[in-house]
């Protein structure tokens, strides 16, 4: 038979040092997923924008050189 977590669950209220430790779990994990949004959106600027740069100084120069 498999483990059901619900079968552990307490009804009760939690406790002052279970609700801090659950508190630090949630503030982790809410740390987590911004530090990897943050290096995401980063990472997308870093390549994306010189990328682009130079996409557009090869424009002007093939304008420039074209005439």
């Amino acid at each position: 038979m498999a483990w059901d977590p619900i079968e552990n669950l307490s009804t009760a209220p939690l406790k002052p040092d279970e609700r801090r430790d659950t508190r630090r779990v949630l503030k982790w994990f809410e740390h987590r997923v911004f530090l990897k949004a943050s290096a995401g959106l980063w990472a997308k600027w870093l390549i994306a924008l010189p990328t682009s740069m130079l996409a557009v100084w090869a424009l002007v120069q093939a304008f420039l050189h074209g005439k």
